[in-house]
Formats: C-alpha cells, sequence, structure tokens
C-alpha cells in the first residue's frame, strides 16, 4: 500500500509542474487584446522565451500544462539565486524587453499581440521578419497573431510587401497590392556572440557624414524599430565609435557585432571593489571627452564592457590606458597602488581633518586625514604631488612605480594665543601674515586664538573691519592687547596721522606698537603741546608707544600776537573737487596752500589766486592740504590718482 500511494504522489507532481516549482517562477502570456490567446488561435504561433542575463542565455520557456491555453502560457522555472536580479527575455517570434525577477518567486508577464488577417486567400501565404519567418497563414486558417512592431513582410508575385503591426491590427485583401513607403522600419540589434546585449546599451542615429544632429535611439532591449526615412546614415554608441555608413532603402535590422571586454583592477594585489572605468573611442575630434560609457567594478575587481572593433582609451581613478578591440575577447588590467600621506607638525604630533590634496596633471583628488593623520589615494603608476593649500602649505613629491608609496607632509605646529580689545577677550575675525606672504586667518572665541604658525616670528596682524596692518611678535600663549588711539586738535593747526575730513581721527592700534604723532601749526600760530592721556608733551613729532588699551592725544596750537588782528582764529574743515591736475575751489581764493602727505610731512607749499591749486607734480597717494586766506584757515582731503 506504501508503494502505491508513493506512485501516485510521483504521478501526480509530474501532471502538476508547479508543484515541483522553484523559488523563482516566470510566466510570460501570449493575449490579444487583454485576453489569453487560445491553442486554435495559437496554431500558428512561435511561442518559446528565452532569458538572458549579462548576454548569457540561462533558460528557456515550457508550455505551462493546461488545455485551454498550453501554448499562449509560458514557464519559466529559476533557482532562487536569480530573485531581484535583471534579465532580459527574447521570444521565438522577435519580442524583447528586460525586467527584474520578483523577490517573491512568481512573475506575470503579459505579451499582448496584434491580429493579422488577409481576406481572399486561395492558398498560403508565409510572414517574414529580417530575413527569418516568422508565421503562415492559409485559406482554411487567414489569421494569426504577431508581436505589435514594424518590419513585416510577405511575398506576392515576386515582390516584398512590408507592412507595420506596431500601432494596430492589419487586414490585407490579397486582391490588392501596396504601395511603396518613403519610410521604413530600422532596428538595430547588438549582439555578442549569439545572445543579445544587456540593458544599457544603445545607439544614435545620424545622417552619415553629420556629427551633430541626433536623429533617433536604438535601445539593446527595445524590441521595436522605428520609421526612419530612406537615406544613408551612420550610428554612434556611448563610447564615441562609429559605424561605417549604412544604406536604408527596405525595412531593415542591422547586427552590431561586439567583443566582450573584461577590466580586471587589482590595488596592491587585492580587487578593487570601489570605483569605475570610463571607456572612449580613440578619437581626435572635438568632443572626445563628451562621450564615454562607464562600468562599476564588482566584487571580483572586474568591470565588464561589451564593445565594437575598434581602439579606445580607458581611465580608472586617475589611471588611464589605451586598447584595441578586434574579433576576440579581450582583458585589460589595471595595477593601482596605495599611497599614504601623513600629516604631521614640527613635533612629530599627527594632524587630523587636515586636507590634502594628491593628483597630477592628468587627473586630482583630495580627502582629510583620520585619527591617525593619514590619507589614503589609489592611483596607477606615475609621478604625483601631495600638497597642502590654505593658511597652511606643503608639498611633497611623490613617485609611485611597482608598488605601494608613502609620504610625509611636515607643518607648523599648533600656536595658541590670546588677544584682548580694549581690555576685554576679542571675540572676531584675525588675519596674520608673514614676510614671506603667507596668511593665516581664522574666527577667535573668547579671546583664545589658534593658528598653525611658525613660533617666535614677527607677523602682521588685522582684524575685523580693520585696516590696520602693525607688526607684532607672537610666541607660545603670549598676549595681544588690541586698542585705539583718538587724534584731535585746538586751535590753527593739523594733527597727523590723519584718516579723513573729521576733525577727530581714530586709529586702530595695538598696545606696544609705535604710533608718529606729528602736529603742524597753520598761519603764524604756533605749536605749543601734546596731551597724551593727561600728560603734556612739547615735542611737535612724538614716535609714541602705545601702553594702554584706550588712548586720547591732542596737539594744542596757540596764536601769535602779531597776527591776531589780521587773520580770524578759526579752523574749518571743507569738502573740495579734484582730478589728477587740480584741486578745486568753491570760489576765488587768494592765499598761501601747503600740502602733507598722510604721515604729516608737506610735500608742497605755494601762493594761490583763483579758484584751483595744481597738483600734477604729486605722486600717487592720500594728501591733506591747508588754505590760509584772510578770512582763516581751512583743511582738506583729497586723493591723487
Amino acid at each position: 500500500m506504501k508503494n502505491v500511494l508513493s506512485l501516485l504522489t510521483l504521478v501526480v507532481m509530474l501532471m502538476t509542474p508547479s508543484l515541483l516549482r522553484a523559488q523563482a517562477q516566470i510566466f510570460f502570456n501570449y493575449k490579444y487584446n487583454g485576453t489569453l490567446l487560445t491553442n486554435e488561435e495559437m496554431n500558428n504561433v512561435s511561442s518559446s522565451v528565452s532569458l538572458y542575463m549579462k548576454g548569457e542565455r540561462i533558460a528557456t520557456s515550457n508550455s505551462y500544462y493546461d488545455a485551454q491555453y498550453f501554448n499562449a502560457k509560458q514557464e519559466i522555472i529559476l533557482s532562487d539565486d536569480y530573485k531581484g536580479q535583471s534579465v532580459a527575455y527574447v521570444t521565438q517570434n522577435g519580442m524583447r524587453g528586460a525586467f527584474t525577477v520578483s523577490t517573491t518567486g512568481l512573475d506575470e508577464l503579459d505579451l499582448e499581440m496584434r491580429k493579422l488577417t488577409f481576406q481572399n486567400l486561395n492558398s498560403w501565404v508565409y510572414i517574414y521578419r529580417d530575413g527569418d519567418q516568422v508565421a503562415s497563414v492559409s485559406s482554411y486558417n487567414n489569421f494569426t497573431f504577431l508581436p505589435p512592431v514594424n518590419g513585416y513582410y510577405y511575398e506576392k508575385d515576386g515582390q516584398r510587401i512590408y507592412f507595420d503591426l506596431s500601432a494596430a491590427d492589419k487586414e490585407v485583401d490579397w486582391s490588392e497590392g501596396a504601395p511603396v513607403p518613403s519610410q521604413f522600419n530600422m532596428r538595430v540589434v547588438g549582439h555578442y556572440g549569439d545572445y543579445p546585449l544587456p540593458d544599457g546599451y544603445y545607439w544614435y542615429l545620424y545622417k552619415y557624414g553629420d556629427q551633430n544632429t541626433q536623429l533617433n535611439t536604438f535601445y539593446s532591449t527595445s524590441t521595436y524599430g522605428s520609421s526612419i526615412d530612406a537615406g544613408s546614415y551612420w550610428l554612434r554608441d556611448q563610447t564615441g565609435h562609429w559605424s561605417d555608413k549604412i544604406v536604408l532603402n527596405s525595412p531593415q535590422t542591422f547586427f552590431l557585432a561586439h567583443q566582450k571586454v573584461t577590466f580586471v583592477s587589482k590595488t596592491g594585489g587585492v580587487p578593487t571593489t570601489s570605483g569605475n572605468v570610463t571607456v572612449r573611442a580613440k578619437s581626435d575630434g572635438s568632443n572626445y571627452y563628451y562621450y564615454g560609457k562607464s562600468a562599476d567594478f564588482n566584487n571580483n575587481g572586474e568591470a565588464v564592457f561589451y564593445l565594437q572593433p575598434g581602439d579606445y582609451t580607458y581611465s580608472s581613478s586617475g589611471v588611464k590606458g589605451e586598447f584595441t578591440v578586434g574579433n576576440k575577447d579581450e582583458q585589460v588590467n589595471i595595477n593601482k597602488y596605495k599611497v599614504t600621506i601623513t600629516v604631521q607638525d614640527v613635533n612629530g604630533k599627527k594632524m587630523e581633518g587636515e586636507y590634502v590634496n594628491f593628483g597630477n596633471s592628468d587627473s586630482s583628488d583630495g580627502s582629510s586625514t583620520d585619527e591617525n593623520g593619514q590619507v589614503i589615494f589609489e592611483v596607477g603608476p606615475g609621478d604625483y604631488t601631495a600638497s597642502m593649500s590654505g593658511s597652511v602649505t606643503a608639498s611633497q613629491k611623490v613617485v609611485v612605480t611597482d608598488g605601494n608609496a608613502e609620504a610625509t607632509l611636515i607643518v607648523p605646529a599648533l600656536v595658541t594665543f590670546y588677544v584682548n580689545e580694549e581690555g576685554k577677550p576679542y571675540d572676531g575675525w584675525l588675519r596674520l601674515s608673514d614676510e614671506e606672504g603667507n596668511g593665516y586667518n581664522g574666527s577667535l572665541d573668547t579671546g583664545v586664538a589658534k593658528f598653525r604658525l611658525i613660533a617666535d616670528k614677527d607677523y602682521y596682524i588685522a582684524w575685523g573691519s580693520s585696516s590696520s596692518n602693525t607688526k607684532v611678535h607672537i610666541t607660545e600663549g603670549c598676549t595681544i592687547n588690541l586698542g585705539s588711539i583718538e587724534i584731535t586738535s585746538e586751535g590753527m593747526g593739523v594733527a597727523f596721522p590723519r584718516s579723513g575730513l573729521d576733525a577727530t581721527t581714530t586709529l586702530s592700534t595695538i598696545v606696544g606698537s609705535v604710533v608718529r604723532l606729528i602736529a603742524i601749526p597753520v598761519t603764524d600760530d604756533k605749536f605749543q603741546k601734546w596731551t597724551i592721556n593727561g600728560t603734556d608733551y612739547n615735542d611737535p613729532m612724538i614716535d609714541f608707544t602705545i601702553k594702554d588699551p584706550i588712548t586720547k592725544a591732542k596737539a594744542v596750537f596757540g596764536g601769535s600776537a602779531t597776527n591776531r588782528a589780521s587773520v580770524k582764529q578759526e579752523m574749518t574743515t571743507i569738502n573740495v573737487k579734484y582730478d589728477d591736475q587740480f584741486v578745486y575751489f568753491s570760489a576765488d581764493v587768494e592765499g598761501s596752500v601747503s600740502i602733507y602727505n598722510i604721515d604729516g610731512k608737506l610735500v608742497k607749499s605755494l601762493g594761490v589766486i583763483g579758484d584751483r591749486v595744481g597738483i600734477y607734480d604729486l605722486p600717487q597717494g592720500s594728501y591733506v592740504l591747508t588754505l590760509t586766506t584772510a578770512d582763516g584757515a581751512q583743511t582738506a582731503r583729497f586723493q591723487k590718482k
């Protein structure tokens, strides 16, 4: 009894293939107007389906057991490994497509057909496409079903008559002829041996001799052609490879043979599993760098292309080369090596987060150092430069031959110092520069400055919106006190430095720096004193060392007894117009003019009668002019350009 049950179980399993279904079961359903074709309707339809993956056939369908729809339902069973993978299919009657195998293990793909009917038929008619017979009809069974594409033909009285099923069904009256078309269906099929190319390959159509006006695109997985005007054309693929001249004067399929090119990349002998390769047809044309097809490296360090015969170039992470595709498969080896760049300061401390540039004239890359102060680049043999730019500069030549390489960039140590402004911690932008022109800048937090520079050295400092460029000596842990000096005058005279037309000039200073103060009397008034932070000084020119964050300096002038009756004792500031030839007054004047540079040095003194004074003999720079007349003294500032 046990043996009988086992035999019955085996019989049921053989009669029901679905019980043996593996993890991936795929059905291709031939339909017309959304309904499965019956066995009678499928009499003249070639129905088997083949699956391809990466250009290689992996399975062919079988008719699914069903009494009514035996031929219309084609079944393919795949192993669990194909779930989630992209595959392409080709039907026996020429339909093509691609899909991703479902992770649920069951896929239903509907293949919609068009109906071809012959009226008044009195013999057999054979239907062809691309030179292959795809169907036949007779007076007994005067219809068939075909894929919805263009380019079909049949023969009558020794003449090929083409027709199109891409948009609608077709009914032919055998007693009538056919018009001569001005357009023909054109298909492009790329293949590797006997197998179609995988998804992702396509070709662009151009009029022959024209490389600029693209007319159409043909895809590797498309089952349809396109209606193209009769004429001469050529095709360009993604790499920039151009075909020979092709002439379209009838519905045609152009087959493009490809060879398999495998790039094998190793870094230090270990397969490269990241990055990609870009391939371009070797060309001197202006569009050379515009074209290119790329492929990623897989877990075996391989990147696969299907290419037409010709000369090509490749590039991968700075590694470049050339190769030729002939009539067989090719392998191109790309050897890369690891270059380890270490960044450390002069004390040997490894520096984290420092950005390093690495490359040569052909390629460049950049990345930041890790916690060990290192950054790794993968490159091919060649001469390279590792460098750092910005506030920290360093550079090192690196030569890569046939092995891994290392280099070390030495940078200054991190120097910490403190900055106060008018007695309080300074929070703001600080700029430093040295005699060699190297610049360092950054924003301070609570008066703490951390700059990577050489300590115990002089630097020029500026901060905030200040235009000051004062020299300071910076050492580890030093304190820089920023401040200001306010310069005013009293009486008939001018005080320098002078930053503008206002009677009061305020300049940024640093405690410990020196400011030269100059007092120049106007008319017959005499200099009396400088009063600086409450202390009087008798010299009209003083090199004053700033001792306090806030300094106030006033130049005091007094009038003489001989001219007080003839000259009004008041000093006013005026605006004047000027060009590179003259300074212009608002009215005619009669008096004397003195011109000082911005440091208080007298550079020109002369009388004036009229509304202008010449400055054409002065060099470019900023100047202060004093005009003394019987009505008093006036001062103005101008810029000679």
